[in-house]
């Protein structure tokens, strides 16, 4: 990938750290607690049940986009929080703290990139889909063969299939 392909998705953190810091802190139970359109609006660990628990979470990933820390950095901030609290997680350490890592960070730079969008979407109505070479890239081909074909007008419900590639907002 070269310089003007991450360009092309780079995302003004400001949008990303306005969605993920006005966030509302929400203890759950279990992952389906919550659903779909309410992680938009709510953060949560699943089986964080104690408001005090999430509240450290929320601070750890706001910290992380603010700084933009890395993942191994994130840990440190997890490893704290877990032994303050005696918190019990399922999975392994790694797992269960790049899974708090990533979707937060990825949610909250999608949801700023949809921001930006909306922002200029009178002066550039369409959007075209691209997808990066690599692993990652891999996953969506499937998609990508049928998004492919060009531009999409800039509507969240014009084309229902773009919901499941953009953005990725829960």
């Amino acid at each position: 990938m070269n310089a003007v392909d991450v360009a092309a998705f780079s995302t003004d953190p400001l949008e990303a750290i306005r969605f993920i810091r006005d966030k509302l802190d929400v203890p759950t139970s279990s992952w389906t607690d919550l659903w779909q359109q309410q992680h938009s609006v709510a953060f949560t660990v699943a089986g964080a049940t104690s408001k005090d628990l999430v509240r450290d979470f929320h601070d750890a990933v706001n910290k992380a986009i603010e700084d933009g820390t890395t993942l191994e950095e994130f840990q440190k901030d997890f490893d704290d929080i877990v032994e303050k609290y005696g918190w019990s997680y399922n999975g392994s350490r790694g797992w269960r703290s790049s899974v708090i890592f990533d979707t937060n960070v990825n949610m909250a730079y999608a949801a700023g990139r949809w921001d930006q969008i909306q922002q200029v979407k009178a002066r550039r109505p369409y959007l075209m889909y691209k997808h990066l070479a690599g692993p990652s890239a891999r996953r969506a081909r499937g998609l990508g063969r049928h998004h492919s074909a060009g531009r999409r007008p800039v509507v969240a419900d014009a084309f229902p299939a773009e919901r499941l590639v953009l953005p990725l907002l829960g």
